[in-house]
């Protein structure tokens, strides 16, 4: 009777996976040929400047195609004791178009610069405001979609971190060295997938009393 549950459960829960984006391809996009620039303000924080970013990118296998995000222009808060930066308020855009015509366009928010290495990475949310393409493409990056975007930079070109910069008003640049974007599951694809796994719990234990 177990073996049974478990292998209903898994009828359940793998489609509700699949469509809430739990087990969806990412974008992955390459280096940019344009630079971020790093500005201390000589206690603790920095401010984050840049022109449009550009560069190669994929979806899934689709031939290569391209993304851009628009100009960054917003300070952050201080160090924290965790090795983080926290950004201050902030809005972009991110933009995809695929090698075989998927186009994306979302609003982008950036939440957290990380400073634990000397390649500082930003990490930030998204929410899907126009797309096209195919079935595949657009069942993960649909109108209204969540996602999260994540990039890692070339080292700064004066080969120091983001806290020892922020003790100075010194600047400092890098570019995108890579990064990913992907679907974050929707919250009702996963309040149905909790109800049926307490539906399968409820039913295993009648039949258990039964017995």
């Amino acid at each position: 009777m177990h073996r049974n549950l478990l292998a209903a459960v898994a009828l359940v829960a793998g489609p509700l996976l699949w469509a809430s984006g739990a087990q969806a391809a990412q974008i992955t996009f390459a280096n940019s040929a344009e630079n971020i620039t790093f500005t201390g303000n000589g206690a603790g924080a920095l401010s984050i400047s840049s022109p449009v970013l550009s560069g190669s990118a994929f979806y899934d296998a689709d031939p290569l195609g391209t993304y851009t995000i628009s100009a960054m222009s917003f300070t952050t808060g201080v160090h924290t004791a965790t090795g983080n930066f926290t950004p201050n308020a902030n809005t972009g855009t991110f933009t995809f178009t695929g090698g075989d015509g998927d186009t994306l366009t979302q609003t982008i928010t950036w939440t957290l610069i990380q400073d634990d290495t000397l390649q500082p990475k930003f990490f930030g949310t998204g929410v899907v405001t126009a797309a096209s393409g195919d079935a595949a493409f657009l069942a993960d990056f649909h109108v209204g979609a969540t996602d999260q975007l994540d990039f890692i930079t070339m080292p700064l070109s004066g080969g120091v971190t983001l806290l020892a910069l922020s003790s100075t008003t010194g600047s400092e640049t890098a570019h995108i060295s890579s990064g990913e974007k992907f679907p974050v599951p929707e919250p009702a694809s996963l309040t149905l997938l909790g109800a049926a796994l307490v539906g399968f719990g409820m039913l295993g234990r009648r039949r258990r009393k039964a017995l």
